[in-house]
């Protein structure tokens, strides 16, 4: 295996671990050294030699071609999300701008769509369709049934051996009390 496909390859596995660190969260030291694990990874399999053997050129390429549309994509959404009306005030020139690049990447992305693709597009969006038309009577069925039961009596309260048996409970694990 030449160098080049080595470094390409580890670079790939570096993005792995750095989403892998990543998402053990905030509660976690490790996860803040994920996001850096994973840029290196990227630039390291996108910057990785010109001399690549086939499989691992047509996958740098496939990358470069991703991130060609992937990139304006997440500002646009990340636009749109920021400028709704959540937390605070509508900014309509934010939102406009997140809609303008995410439009654009759909005009990056779709002359990438061959026939054999828009069959996938399509069967996948009926199914969505399916599973969709699928979940109504379900969701019919409970808030009916939540509408029909009512709210029932209140519980009765601890005796003085459930009280002592919680006390214990939470001495034992959260230490004294």
């Amino acid at each position: 295996m030449p160098l080049g496909s080595e470094i390409f390859w580890a670079s790939i596995l570096f993005v792995l671990i750095g989403f892998c660190i990543h998402r053990m969260g905030p509660a976690f030291e490790r996860s803040r050294f994920g996001m850096p694990l994973m840029m290196l990874g990227l630039i390291g399999s996108i910057s990785a030699p010109e001399s690549l053997p086939g499989i691992e050129r047509e996958l740098q390429g496939a990358i470069i071609d991703l991130f060609s549309w992937l990139i304006p994509f997440s500002i646009g959404t990340f636009l749109v999300l920021d400028s709704t009306p959540n937390y605070r005030k509508t900014r309509k020139l934010k939102l406009i701008l997140g809609w303008i690049f995410i439009s654009s990447s759909w005009m990056l992305f779709s002359p990438n769509i061959d026939s054999q693709m828009a069959k996938e597009i399509t069967h996948g969006s009926l199914v969505l369709a399916g599973l969709f038309i699928g979940s109504i009577p379900i969701l019919s069925g409970i808030i009916i049934e939540e509408r029909i039961s009512g709210i029932r009596s209140e519980s009765e309260p601890l005796s003085k051996e459930e009280e002592e048996l919680v006390k214990t409970i939470l001495v034992r694990r959260i230490g004294g009390v």
